[in-house]
């Protein structure tokens, strides 16, 4: 777990507050229709708060005592990673006056078993403990525990201990998470150590319906004493919460008073441990005064006012008795300007403002805006005024992965204006070739804020060439966005749907090109054959893709349908019949295990004799967190491209027509460019040989890393492997102004440049090409621990003719309705 943590700390910027957590849940922990309290008798009350349980359901409602805060949550026993509601009984059995006891049941060994589950409230101190007790003479060895809380957000900011404010889909590890139910903030923590907390936009959930945050205890084991605790707190404000929730934790504190000035606005304080991990968080009182009991780990502050305005970074022990005043004042003005460093025109771009030698990062609005969210902002013509914090500060350009990062640092001073030019290069060519984001969520979709403008303009600044809009339910078009920000030619789309199945909830699916003002599929209450019969009707350059088939809460179909790619096909009774796989979804971006293991599912398709068009796309429902254009799909549009020719206007249809045809490669970061045997991924290879030769060639740019080369074979009716390994030497990274003539530049980014020859089996195959980064790119780009990824669609190997096979559950050739 401390790994984890350690992963996602960069995930957050400081000085953010525009945190808005969302999250889907499966239907075993989310907060049933509220039903009126039985018995009062189920009520446990202490100072500020009371925790009131309901039987029969796994729900406790925490409310305030002055009734202006309110929010239930559910609660659940995870035996061996599988929920179970914890129920109070009609009839509560009431240990002593501050203390009821539940139960939740479970299957262990074939028999189901009830589990003691006892809530206790502390008078004293606003919190509620929730302990899992083990059951008489029942064996538990072998088996996991933990309990899990969940509750909506309601767009409230979270804010967990030792990362920072969450959006939506993050997966973190913290001391505890708060939710900022302002006046009086709502807690989860646990005695027994680091909780895990999911926020997740709501895919799978109908529109209007509250997006949730799901917290997780540390798990136990057989022997335990409890198997698992999880506590929840009511603060009296969010000043008083921190010393309850040090409490549980066992933790001493130390006072920390104070104000905040240089403005009227309540304000935000947030505490840092000495290694910049935030790790509290209140909102000043009356006149910025703020009183605090804190751990003595927390040494530096900082105050914030939205948006973009922060205090200095000021050093402060928990303890002294002075007053601690961090000061909010108006600073200066910068003027940035964004150029290509070749041509010399404004670049359409992202920029970061990055706080150095103790300046706090600047945060320019909510984390759903181009126009700024924290501390991103993206520049449609190269030119942007902003007002900023005093400070001193890094100024980064991107343009996405085919573009160096120009950089510089600054210090902005009170009332003055502060000149940046920045001029990134063009460095890695990609002649023929389109950067595509292919599944991407702005409005209408009901789970994102942001808007078609600010959508975008976000991809363009990502450097992407080719979007669809994939809209949950509703066709979404960018044609008007795109003409009203002046981009024609910069960014070609179709327009697009998601298939976001409600109720049964079975998947989501990626349907594009379609047609504004028609019916989308069936979504509700549908089975596959019906929604298969709607795509297949009608346009024959239609493109049907799986999305996330593995992202958990009940949304990846082949989780599901509990799709094993290590048995038998003749077991799937499914319809698998999809045109391409989304393999590298963003919200698996800084997870490569989930990637992984979406591969293994493709594999074994492909050894099956099927084919699919493998894809990337960000799934970006926001600005600041989770990039539009990470990971893309690279669609080859023409393969006999010179390097030097001036780009054409391309038929959307014609990259569909290739994206169909697995005419792509997938990345975060490198870009490869592979043939074998005279042919490109997608293509077949007839040959009688024991080997394929072909060559590879990798580029990347100065900021991204990658340290080695996989090539998968693959044979129909045999199984994969990893037939050969490179190592590819490593290089700093570099940011910043990118010398010498562009030819020079660009030949820089070459990392691997070798002739291949593969090995390959006597039955028809296939041969895939994988490279890898080590180093994440959060040294670089905020928000982004994502180690770099990319690989190729197949070179199928034909050694006899074979005819396609029919699909499992559909007993026919794809495309046949």
């Amino acid at each position: 777990m401390a790994g984890n943590r350690r992963s996602v700390v960069k995930l957050v910027a400081l000085g953010v507050f525009a945190g808005v957590a969302a999250y889907a849940l499966t239907s075993a922990i989310r907060p049933p229709a509220r039903r009126p309290l039985a018995d009062s008798s189920a009520t446990l009350r202490a100072r500020t708060a009371s925790f009131e349980l309901h039987p029969d359901a796994p729900l406790v409602t925490v409310r305030s005592h002055d009734r202006a805060v309110g929010r239930d949550v559910s609660i659940a026993l995870l035996v061996d990673g599988a929920p179970h509601p914890v129920i109070l009984a009609q009839s509560p059995r009431r240990a002593d006056p501050d203390t009821l006891v539940a139960a939740a049941s479970a299957v262990i060994a074939d028999v189901t078993v009830e589990f003691p589950i006892e809530l206790r409230v502390d008078a004293s101190h606003d919190t509620m403990a929730v302990t899992a007790g083990a059951p008489p003479a029942v064996d538990l060895a072998g088996h996991t525990f933990a309990l899990q809380a969940d509750m909506a957000s309601d767009g409230q900011p979270i804010f967990v201990a030792g990362v920072g404010p969450v959006a939506d889909r993050a997966t973190v590890a913290g001391t505890s998470v708060t939710l900022d139910t302002d006046p009086h903030p709502i807690a989860i923590a646990s005695a027994a150590g680091p909780i895990s907390v999911d926020a997740m936009a709501g895919e799978s959930q109908s529109p209007g319906e509250p997006t949730h945050v799901t917290v997780t205890s540390p798990t136990g084991e057989s022997g335990a004493e409890p198997l698992a605790e999880i506590d929840l707190a009511m603060g009296a404000s969010s000043a008083a919460l921190w010393r309850d929730v040090a409490e549980i934790a066992g933790t001493p504190t130390l006072p920390v008073h104070g104000r905040v000035t240089g403005t009227a606005a309540r304000a935000v304080v947030v505490g840092r441990d000495a290694e910049g991990r935030p790790q509290v968080r209140a909102r000043t009182g009356e006149g910025g005064a703020f009183d605090l009991d804190v751990p003595a780990t927390v040494v530096d502050w900082y105050a914030a006012v939205e948006p973009g305005r922060a205090s200095p970074l000021v050093p402060f022990a928990p303890g002294t008795p002075r007053d601690l005043v961090l000061d909010v004042s108006p600073g200066g003005n910068v003027h940035v300007t964004v150029r290509d460093a070749d041509t010399h025109e404004p670049l359409t771009a992202r920029l970061l403002f990055r706080g150095v030698d103790g300046t706090v990062d600047p945060s320019f609005g909510p984390d759903y805006r181009a126009s700024g969210a924290g501390p991103v902002m993206d520049s449609l013509r190269g030119d942007v005024v902003t007002p900023m914090p005093s400070g001193r500060y890094r100024v980064l350009a991107t343009k996405g992965i085919e573009w160096s990062i120009d950089a510089k640092i600054v210090d902005v001073a009170p009332g003055a204006v502060t000149e940046i030019a920045l001029a990134p290069r063009h460095v890695v060519p990609t002649p023929g070739v389109l950067g595509c984001d292919l599944h991407v969520h702005a409005r209408p979709s009901f789970d994102s804020p942001v808007t078609p403008e600010d959508r975008v303009l976000s991809l363009a600044a990502a450097g992407i060439d080719f979007a669809v809009p994939t809209e949950h339910n509703i066709v979404g078009d960018y044609a008007s966005a795109i003409e009203t920000l002046g981009l024609r030619g910069v960014l070609s789309t179709v327009t697009g749907v998601e298939v976001t199945t409600l109720s049964k909830g079975f998947g989501h699916f990626g349907l594009f090109p379609y047609p504004p003002g028609t019916p989308v599929p069936p979504f509700k209450h549908a089975n596959m054959m019906a929604i298969f019969r709607a795509v297949r009707a009608g346009d024959p350059h239609r493109y049907f893709q799986l999305n996330h088939p593995r992202l958990p809460k009940g949304i990846g179909y082949f989780a599901n349908i509990g799709f094993d790619p290590n048995g038998p096909m003749s077991r799937v009774r499914n319809r698998i019949d999809f045109d391409g796989i989304e393999v590298y979804n963003g919200y698996d971006i800084e997870h490569p295990e989930r990637v992984e293991q979406v591969l293994r599912d493709y594999w074994a398709l492909l050894d099956n004799g099927w084919r699919y068009t493998a894809t990337g796309s960000s799934d970006s429902h926001r600005i600041q967190f989770h990039w539009a254009g990470y990971p893309r799909t690279m669609i080859t549009v023409d393969p006999d491209a010179a390097p030097d020719a001036d780009a054409k206007p391309v038929d959307p249809l014609v990259v569909v027509s290739n994206l169909m045809k697995g005419h792509a490669t997938v990345t975060s970061g490198p870009i490869l460019e592979l043939s074998l045997g005279g042919v490109h991924p997608g293509d077949e290879v007839a040959t009688t040989d024991e080997t394929v030769r072909g060559h590879l060639r990798i580029r990347a740019a100065p900021w991204i890393d990658v340290s080695r080369v996989e090539v998968v074979v693959g044979q129909v009716g045999g199984s994969y492997s990893v037939a050969q390994t490179f190592e590819v030497q490593q290089r700093p990274t570099h940011v910043g102004t990118e010398e010498g003539p562009l030819a020079e530049a660009q030949a820089r980014t070459i990392r691997f440049d070798r002739d291949l020859e593969v090995p390959v089996g006597p039955e028809n195959g296939w041969i895939q090409v994988i490279a890898r980064g080590d180093r994440r790119m959060d040294d670089v780009l905020p928000f982004m621990p994502v180690p770099p990824f990319s690989f190729t669609n197949p070179v199928y190997v034909v050694r006899r003719p074979a005819a396609q096979p029919p699909f499992p559950g559909a007993a026919m050739p794809r495309g046949v309705p």
